[in-house]
């Protein structure tokens, strides 16, 4: 377990419930926002998966050099699927604009 410092600029607490934050940076999720405010939170979101994305990619070469291939793959593949759901928030966030 790491120390809930990451090196992206904010802490993340670590509780009984498992990795707690506030995610949103003090935006606030409900429903009912306007397309301003969504718009600003799914920025934050996607930008933030992206950061841990590249995260994940830093941790390949001491799975690699461990000696597990496996694991370095499951990794970027984790990577890979955290952008890829950046890329579909990013689709999302261009439909709004378009809204």
């Amino acid at each position: 377990m790491h120390d809930g410092i990451h090196p992206h600029g904010h802490s993340h607490a670590h509780g009984d419930e498992g990795h707690t934050h506030d995610p949103m940076n003090g935006l606030g999720a409900s429903s009912g926002m306007d397309k301003e405010k969504l718009t600003k939170v799914l920025s934050y979101m996607k930008d933030h998966n992206r950061e841990h994305a590249r995260e994940l990619r830093g941790l390949l070469d001491s799975a690699g050099e461990l000696g597990s291939l496996d694991i370095a793959d499951l990794v970027e593949n984790g990577a890979t699927s955290i952008d890829e759901a950046a890329d579909n928030i990013e689709i999302a966030i261009e439909l709004l604009a378009n809204s």
